[in-house]
């Protein structure tokens, strides 16, 4: 599936990054939008690093859906009202690329997370729960107009968890680049965005793909530069209930785990 712009569909921890980087290449790690993110870049000084972290931090309060003081907090917690560019611009994007996908991407899951409690409570949803959310689970229920943004129903919920980290991580190359740094990689978990070129290649860098039923295996490889790769695994946040697992990838369709 060939996905439009810098929105990257995202969630779990499952690249290895395998590209040497030498001692010219400086690192920050820290812990933010629920996952540790490494941050490394070739002759950068820790200025530029704590910069590219609190930049970081800034998407952070624009799209975490559990920050009460997040713009996207603030938006679901109201059922109208005028938002930044940036969450607007990041609100068009990933409903177009539901459209394109007839929703099988769906941006309004909050509901339905909420619900499953993945990595807190653990509830096994029941078939009356789901029939009773899902219907308030649709793009169809938020509408645009200008920097105005509207929900139908206040049990709409936007979540960007899918999606958040992967532009985060586009945007933070981006800020690298703009301050000088020509080869540099991000690593978000699930979504590596990387520019120039590590020093064990010239032409990209190169990037291992967990094995999802081995997980200390490499399933595969892709070399790329200037691009950002995300994917998503049920291995990462899941729970176990009566031998069912039950995980954080939900079919927009049915409110239950994807199958």
């Amino acid at each position: 599936m060939k996905l439009k712009k810098i929105l990257f569909l995202t969630a779990a921890l499952s690249f290895i990054l395998v590209s040497c980087k030498k001692d010219d290449y400086a690192s920050d790690t820290f812990f933010a939008m629920d996952t540790f993110i490494t941050i490394s870049a070739q002759d950068a000084d820790e200025n530029l690093l704590k910069n590219a972290e609190k930049e970081t931090e800034k998407y952070e309060k624009i799209f975490s859906r559990k920050d009460k003081d997040s713009q996207l907090y603030a938006l679901n917690a109201s059922n109208s009202s005028a938002v930044s560019d940036e969450l607007l611009y990041m609100i068009k994007n990933a409903f177009e690329i539901s459209e394109n996908t007839n929703y099988a991407f769906n941006p309004c899951l909050g509901a339905i997370s909420d619900l499953w409690d993945v990595t807190g409570a653990k509830h096994v949803a029941t078939d009356e729960e789901i029939a009773e959310i899902l219907p308030f689970c649709s793009p169809g229920e938020v509408k645009i107009d200008g920097n105005a943004v509207s929900k139908s129903d206040s049990k709409t919920v936007i979540d960007f968890g899918a999606c958040a980290k992967g532009y985060t991580a586009q945007k933070i190359i981006e800020y690298l680049k703009e301050n000088g740094a020509k080869n540099a990689c991000v690593n978000f978990g699930g979504n590596v965005s990387v520019c120039g070129n590590s020093n064990e290649k010239e032409n990209g860098w190169k990037v291992g793909v967990k094995n999802p039923f081995l997980t200390d295996d490499i399933i595969g490889y892709i070399v790329c530069t200037d691009k950002t790769v995300s994917v998503s695994g049920d291995y990462e946040r899941f729970f176990e209930s009566e031998g069912k697992i039950y995980h954080h990838i939900f079919d927009s369709a049915t409110g239950q785990p994807a199958d």
